[in-house]
């Protein structure tokens, strides 16, 4: 995600949305899994590596990034709408 103003915006399929968003959950959950798997097995470089690098898959990162998504894709209100009017198919695929 940038910031600027001049991005220009495109339709997706819902389906690829939803891909790449459980993807992108899925490679942060695995990732904290590696993370904190057997810790006692790794070798003194692997722990060090993972210690240099506390950046890497950062979860307040990625919580923005999510609620950036979110924010962006304006759901809430979609959701909200739906809610009072489900008849309006907004969330047809």
């Amino acid at each position: 995600f940038s910031d600027d103003d001049d991005m220009q915006s495109i339709d997706l399929p819902v389906q690829w949305l939803w891909d790449m968003v459980d993807e992108f959950v899925y490679q942060f959950q695995d990732y904290c899994r590696y993370r904190t798997k057997d810790l006692k097995k790794r070798s003194p470089v692997e722990l060090e590596v993972l210690n240099s690098r506390p950046q890497v898959w950062d979860t307040m990162q990625v919580l923005g990034i999510l609620h950036k998504m979110a924010k962006q894709s304006e759901i809430e209100s979609i959701l909200r709408e739906d809610k009072v009017e489900p008849e309006a198919h907004k969330l047809a695929t």
